[in-house]
Protein backbone atom coordinates (compact mmCIF):
# COMPACT_ATOMS: atom_id res chain seq x y z
CA UNK A 1 0.00 0.00 0.00
CA UNK A 2 2.81 2.43 0.47
CA UNK A 3 4.39 1.76 -2.57
CA UNK A 4 1.36 2.42 -4.25
CA UNK A 5 0.96 5.42 -2.22
CA UNK A 6 4.59 6.91 -3.59
CA UNK A 7 4.37 5.40 -7.43
CA UNK A 8 1.10 6.04 -8.46
CA UNK A 9 1.40 10.28 -8.46
CA UNK A 10 4.41 9.59 -10.04
CA UNK A 11 2.93 7.32 -12.92
CA UNK A 12 0.20 9.04 -13.20
CA UNK A 13 2.15 12.52 -14.15
CA UNK A 14 4.56 10.91 -15.67
CA UNK A 15 4.25 12.66 -19.41
CA UNK A 16 4.66 9.29 -20.71
CA UNK A 17 1.59 7.69 -19.61
CA UNK A 18 -0.55 5.59 -22.03
CA UNK A 19 -3.66 5.69 -19.97
CA UNK A 20 -5.52 4.04 -22.62
CA UNK A 21 -3.23 1.35 -22.27
CA UNK A 22 -1.43 1.54 -18.74
CA UNK A 23 0.34 -1.88 -19.09
CA UNK A 24 1.88 -0.98 -22.16
CA UNK A 25 5.47 -2.91 -22.36
CA UNK A 26 4.27 -5.99 -20.11
CA UNK A 27 5.01 -8.66 -21.79
CA UNK A 28 4.84 -12.51 -20.60
CA UNK A 29 8.84 -12.31 -19.07
CA UNK A 30 7.76 -9.27 -17.07
CA UNK A 31 4.79 -10.84 -15.69
CA UNK A 32 6.76 -13.71 -14.99
CA UNK A 33 9.21 -12.14 -13.19
CA UNK A 34 6.66 -10.25 -10.93
CA UNK A 35 5.41 -13.42 -10.49
CA UNK A 36 8.31 -14.87 -9.69
CA UNK A 37 9.33 -12.07 -6.89
CA UNK A 38 5.67 -12.41 -5.53
CA UNK A 39 6.18 -16.30 -5.31
CA UNK A 40 9.58 -15.18 -3.80
CA UNK A 41 8.42 -13.02 -1.03
CA UNK A 42 5.93 -15.38 0.36
CA UNK A 43 8.70 -17.59 0.70
CA UNK A 44 10.43 -15.32 2.67
CA UNK A 45 7.29 -14.31 5.07
CA UNK A 46 6.92 -18.19 5.50
CA UNK A 47 10.41 -18.66 6.62
CA UNK A 48 10.32 -15.73 8.75
CA UNK A 49 6.77 -16.81 10.34
CA UNK A 50 8.19 -20.96 10.66
CA UNK A 51 11.81 -20.67 10.86
CA UNK A 52 14.55 -19.45 13.01
CA UNK A 53 17.43 -17.17 11.61
CA UNK A 54 19.86 -20.53 11.18
CA UNK A 55 17.46 -21.61 8.50
CA UNK A 56 16.96 -17.97 6.90
CA UNK A 57 20.95 -17.82 6.89
CA UNK A 58 21.01 -21.14 5.20
CA UNK A 59 18.28 -20.08 2.59
CA UNK A 60 20.20 -17.24 1.83
CA UNK A 61 23.48 -19.41 1.05
CA UNK A 62 21.79 -21.98 -0.95
CA UNK A 63 20.45 -19.11 -2.86
CA UNK A 64 23.49 -17.23 -3.62
CA UNK A 65 25.09 -20.84 -4.37
CA UNK A 66 22.43 -21.59 -7.07
CA UNK A 67 22.31 -18.21 -8.46
CA UNK A 68 25.92 -18.49 -9.27
CA UNK A 69 25.81 -21.63 -10.52
CA UNK A 70 22.80 -20.90 -12.82
CA UNK A 71 24.89 -17.71 -13.70
CA UNK A 72 27.99 -19.35 -15.30
CA UNK A 73 25.77 -21.14 -18.42
CA UNK A 74 23.36 -18.24 -18.90
CA UNK A 75 25.88 -15.56 -18.47
CA UNK A 76 29.43 -17.16 -19.09
CA UNK A 77 30.22 -15.88 -14.96
CA UNK A 78 33.92 -17.82 -14.36
CA UNK A 79 33.95 -18.85 -10.86
CA UNK A 80 37.27 -19.69 -8.95
CA UNK A 81 38.58 -22.45 -6.27
CA UNK A 82 37.14 -20.38 -3.55
CA UNK A 83 33.83 -20.72 -4.85
CA UNK A 84 33.83 -24.37 -4.99
CA UNK A 85 35.33 -24.54 -1.63
CA UNK A 86 32.15 -22.49 -0.27
CA UNK A 87 29.85 -24.18 -2.01
CA UNK A 88 30.76 -27.39 -0.39
CA UNK A 89 31.09 -25.93 3.12
CA UNK A 90 27.38 -24.76 2.34
CA UNK A 91 26.11 -28.11 1.35
CA UNK A 92 27.76 -29.79 4.05
CA UNK A 93 26.35 -27.58 6.56
CA UNK A 94 23.17 -27.39 5.66
CA UNK A 95 23.28 -31.28 5.62
CA UNK A 96 24.72 -31.64 9.26
CA UNK A 97 22.24 -29.07 10.49
CA UNK A 98 19.23 -31.20 9.45
CA UNK A 99 20.46 -33.82 10.42
CA UNK A 100 21.10 -35.85 6.87
CA UNK A 101 24.84 -36.48 7.97
CA UNK A 102 25.77 -37.79 11.03
CA UNK A 103 28.75 -37.91 13.06
CA UNK A 104 29.68 -41.10 14.75
CA UNK A 105 29.11 -40.90 18.89
CA UNK A 106 26.02 -39.74 20.58
CA UNK A 107 26.96 -36.39 21.79
CA UNK A 108 27.14 -35.30 17.99
CA UNK A 109 23.23 -37.17 17.58
CA UNK A 110 21.55 -36.03 20.43
CA UNK A 111 19.69 -32.97 21.61
CA UNK A 112 21.47 -30.62 24.76
CA UNK A 113 19.75 -31.35 27.62
CA UNK A 114 20.76 -27.61 29.33
CA UNK A 115 22.98 -25.09 27.61
CA UNK A 116 25.47 -23.76 29.66
CA UNK A 117 24.21 -20.72 29.14
CA UNK A 118 20.94 -20.95 31.35
CA UNK A 119 20.92 -20.88 35.02
CA UNK A 120 20.30 -23.93 36.69
CA UNK A 121 16.77 -24.66 38.08
CA UNK A 122 16.67 -23.68 42.18
CA UNK A 123 14.92 -27.42 42.49
CA UNK A 124 18.39 -29.21 40.69
CA UNK A 125 20.90 -27.29 42.94
CA UNK A 126 18.85 -26.60 46.11
CA UNK A 127 18.10 -28.85 48.82
CA UNK A 128 16.59 -28.41 52.49
CA UNK A 129 19.86 -27.96 54.30
CA UNK A 130 20.82 -25.67 51.50
CA UNK A 131 20.07 -21.70 50.56
CA UNK A 132 19.27 -20.50 46.84
CA UNK A 133 23.11 -20.38 45.79
CA UNK A 134 23.67 -23.86 47.27
CA UNK A 135 25.38 -22.88 50.55
CA UNK A 136 24.61 -24.94 53.67
CA UNK A 137 22.11 -23.01 56.08
CA UNK A 138 23.38 -22.47 59.69
CA UNK A 139 20.90 -22.24 61.83
CA UNK A 140 20.68 -18.61 63.49
CA UNK A 141 20.01 -17.88 67.44
CA UNK A 142 16.16 -16.74 67.90
CA UNK A 143 17.24 -13.64 70.22
CA UNK A 144 20.51 -12.84 67.91
CA UNK A 145 21.16 -9.48 65.67
CA UNK A 146 21.47 -11.42 62.52
CA UNK A 147 17.63 -12.54 63.21
CA UNK A 148 16.38 -9.33 63.37
CA UNK A 149 15.26 -9.08 67.11
CA UNK A 150 16.26 -6.53 69.71
CA UNK A 151 17.04 -7.30 73.32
Amino acid sequence: IFTIMLGLPVVLLSPTYDSQNPFRGFNWSVITLAFNNACGGLLVALIVKYGDNIIKGFSNALSTVLATILSVPLFGFTTGPSFVVGVFLVIWSSLVYGKIIKFAGEWWNSELKTSWLQAPKISDKCNSDSDVNGLPLQELESGSKENGANE
